[in-house]
């Protein structure tokens, strides 16, 4: 199995190098959250004249918040007067607003043969062209225009005014939260006996327009509280593209009651693609398989008989040895090794923020071999506050190895175990559980009889 060293997660404001940007250019770093957005911060290199310097820069992802927008001049002696920003103005109804009256070309087949038009007006989006003598109403095919009003553009623009007591090049830092940027997590576990190798890798998701290179890339694990949290983020069918490790090793670094990873390097961003960046390599996790069946009684008359599944779970403690970090979220896909040491896959399942010294339970599916049923095998009112019923759980296992399963029984109001065939303990204020031992190719049972005070 590959082996990736560790790498990644937050960046605070000021820690990062910023990476001179030469003039013209850009040199940013980027605070990727997983609730869909990211910090974006931007050194650009200005030439200033003395006295008032009107700045444009039309290079901005057209998914900005306008609200969060910072320009910090790295001099303190220039100062900001002005700064505004127009987001980007070019859509389809409003590039067809400055055509009506005038003249397109349009494409009605797939043969990409294309027809003159005149571009009448349109009704609730769909175009009124006259054309063939009269008036195409609901046109479903292509318009081309000759081009764009200058006035409309596909990228937000933001304008500056920079008062400076001398000429000469200036740095400034631009600062803004970008949407349509996020990551989720993903791990990879190949379980061989009671050892788990676990590998663990950011997907970065970027459906913006952001692009270039990234001087620091950073990613935040942990729930940031926003006013109006960012829809979650679909994994987008799109290029993916894994970046290579390197040598460099990163400890989780914690900051204001989050996690922050730094990928050591330098990255490049391509608008609409997913990068892949290997943060965690970690072997011979010591792990263990539990067994578990669950079922609620009810506290009425029951004469029914219920399978019941048996849920299969891997349990491993974040801790030295392996792995010993904080783990942030992510779906972990586990993998067995078949007879011919191929991998086969045994399940998928979400992994929680896990702080260092936290227990994973991960359920991956229903064991093949182990079943269980629960058979209600009596009910009684003893008075009008108090009745009893009792149950039976029949386990049986058809494996070739002895397995321990934790049967869990959830019962409604006050309750009494008056009579059982193992004793139980109480495992919340309305479960009941027991540990039975199964024994290859044999079949158990457990039984008790419950009061219950309403």
């Amino acid at each position: 199995m590959p082996r990736y060293p560790m790498l990644l997660l937050f960046f605070l404001l000021l820690p990062f190098e910023p990476g001179y940007a030469a003039e013209g250019e850009v040199a940013r770093t980027l605070t990727v959250y997983d609730a869909d957005f990211a910090l974006v911060r931007e050194t650009r290199l200005l030439r200033l004249e003395a006295g008032e310097n009107p700045v444009v820069l039309d290079d901005l992802p057209d998914s900005i918040e306008a609200d969060s927008l910072l320009l910090i001049p790295a001099d303190g002696q220039v100062r900001l007067t002005e700064l505004a920003y127009t987001p980007p103005s070019l859509s389809r109804e409003r590039l067809a607003a400055g055509f009506i009256g005038r003249e397109i070309a349009v494409g009605r087949g797939d043969d990409g043969a294309l027809e003159k038009a005149v571009l009448l007006g349109m009704d609730g989006g769909e175009p009124l062209l006259g054309m063939d003598g009269g008036v195409l109403a609901g046109f479903t095919g292509r318009m081309f225009f000759p081009g764009a009003p200058g006035e409309l553009s596909g990228r937000g623009r933001l304008t500056a005014r920079l008062v400076s007591p001398a000429a000469g090049r200036s740095e400034i830092t631009l600062q803004y939260l970008a949407r349509a940027i996020g990551w989720n997590g993903r791990y990879v576990g190949m379980l061989e006996g009671d050892r788990l190798h676990l590998a663990g890798r950011f997907v970065l998701d970027n459906r913006s327009s952001l692009a270039g290179e990234i001087a620091g890339l950073s990613f935040v694990a942990g729930e940031i509280l926003r006013p109006q949290p960012s829809p979650p983020m679909p994994m987008m069918e799109a290029q993916v593209r894994m970046l290579a490790a390197g040598d460099a090793v990163m400890a989780a670094e914690p900051v204001g009651g989050h996690h922050l990873y730094r990928h050591a390097g330098r990255a490049r961003l391509l608008a609409g693609t997913s990068l892949m960046l290997p943060f965690l390599d970690s072997s011979d996790i010591p792990v263990s398989r539990r067994y578990t069946v669950r079922s609620a009684i009810g506290g009425g008359r029951s004469d029914a008989s219920t399978d019941l599944a048996v849920e299969m779970a891997v349990v491993f403690r974040n801790a030295e040895g392996g792995p010993g970090q904080p783990l942030p979220a992510g779906t972990l896909q586990l993998y067995g090794r078949a007879s011919d040491g191929g991998p086969v896959l045994l399940g998928e399942n979400r992994l929680p923020h896990t702080p260092v010294g936290g227990d994973v339970r991960l359920v991956f599916g229903k064991a093949f071999d182990l079943l269980a049923r629960r058979v209600d095998v009596d009910y009684r009112r003893i008075d009008k506050r108090t009745t009893e019923s009792a149950f039976r759980i029949e386990l049986e296992n058809h494996s070739l190895a002895p397995e321990t399963v934790a049967v869990e029984v959830q019962l409604p109001g006050d309750w009494q175990i008056v009579e059982e065939s193992a004793a139980h303990a109480r495992k919340s204020a309305d479960v009941a559980a027991w540990q039975v031992a199964l024994p290859a190719g044999a079949a158990t049972a457990i039984s008790a009889r419950v009061r219950y005070l309403y």
